[in-house]
Order: structure tokens, then C-alpha cells, then sequence
């Protein structure tokens, strides 16, 4: 089964600081890994983490970097994005918040 990190996990995981949530991702991320899951960078999220890296000059592009080439890397193709629609508009009708409702378009 595949799981999808979104921008948080992958700012957690590449922060080069260790403090308690940076150590907390990257430890879910290693047991995750270990249980059979596998972990998958949509590049949606690598832009938008790796767009703030860059204006920043932070040292976690090179972490990003390495993440994309260890884990699974989703291009963003049109059936990706309409996937990604349909997954999005199942989970709020089953009530799971994954976005401030503000967020959403109306």
C-alpha cells in the first residue's frame, strides 16, 4: 500500500534541525517503511516544500533531494490530478478534515 507524505511530513522529515516533530516524522517514516508501506512523494508536495527551501537557501533541498531518490516519486500527470480530486472530495464527505475548510473553493 502506498502512502502518500504530504508537504508537512516532508518539511518535518528534511528540517536539519532535530527537535521533537522533525524526530517524530522521521521515526514514523522508518516504521512505515519497515511495516511494508511504501512511502510516496507527490511532486505537488516537492514543489511547494522545495519552492519555500529554495527562497530560504535552507540546507533541506539536499534532503529532499535524497528522499526523491530513495522513495516512490508521483509526477504530476492529469490522471494523477483527477485521482487526487476524487481521493480529496471522498475523504470530506466521509467528514475527514485534510485541509482547512476555508481552503477549499465553494
Amino acid at each position: 500500500m502506498i502512502v502518500l507524505l504530504d508537504t508537512g511530513i516532508l518539511g518535518a522529515v528534511t528540517h536539519p534541525r532535530s527537535h521533537p516533530e522533525s524526530a517524530g516524522c522521521k521515526d514514523w517514516l522508518i516504521r512505515i517503511s519497515g511495516a511494508g508501506l511504501l512511502p510516496a512523494v507527490p511532486e505537488i508536495c516537492d514543489y511547494e516544500l522545495r519552492r519555500e527551501l529554495v527562497r530560504a537557501k535552507a540546507p533541506g533541498v539536499q534532503r529532499l533531494d535524497q528522499l526523491r531518490a530513495e522513495l516512490i516519486f508521483l509526477p504530476i500527470t492529469s490522471d494523477v490530478m483527477l485521482k487526487a480530486a476524487e481521493l480529496w472530495a471522498l475523504a470530506r464527505a466521509e467528514g475527514k478534515s485534510i485541509s482547512d475548510p476555508a481552503s477549499a473553493w465553494r
